[in-house]
C-alpha cells in the first residue's frame, strides 16, 4: 500500500496515509528502478508516486559516504537502495522537492 494524494474541495491535494498490516505507515513512494548515470557521478531512482513517476537523484558524495570502502558504483547503490528509498519517501512526505520536481539526496541526508 502507498500514500496517495486525493483532491479536497477546491482542487488542492491532501495526503492520505495508508497503513500496512503491522500498523506502520506505508511508504509514500514505491521503487520502480534504480541505476547509475552513465557519467558515474550520480544515481537515479524512479519511484511511483500514486500513478506518476517521481525521480530521485543521489549525488556522488552520498554514495561514497554510505559504506566502506568509499565507492560510487552500481553495487553500492544496490546495496543501499532500501535506505535511499526511505530517505526519498521522507523527503517527499515533507515536501522537500526541488523546483525541477526531483528529490535530491545528499550526504547530509544520510544522518537525518
Amino acid at each position: 500500500m502507498s500514500d496517495s494524494l486525493r483532491p479536497e474541495p477546491g482542487g488542492f491535494p491532501r495526503q492520505v496515509y495508508e497503513f500496512n498490516r503491522s500498523g506502520e505507515k506505508a511508504m509514500s513512494l514505491k521503487l520502480i528502478s534504480g541505476m547509475m548515470k552513465s557519467s558515474g557521478e550520480e544515481a537515479l531512482l524512479v519511484m511511483d508516486a500514486g500513478g506518476t513517476n517521481q525521480t530521485v537523484v543521489i549525488d556522488r558524495q552520498a554514495l561514497l559516504e554510505v559504506g566502506a570502502p568509499p565507492r560510487c558504483d552500481e553495487s553500492r547503490l544496490q546495496e543501499n537502495i532500501d535506505l535511499f528509498s526511505r530517505i526519498a519517501c521522507a523527503k517527499y512526505d515533507r515536501g522537500d522537492v526541488e523546483r525541477d520536481g526531483r528529490i535530491r539526496i545528499h550526504a547530509a541526508d544520510l544522518g537525518a
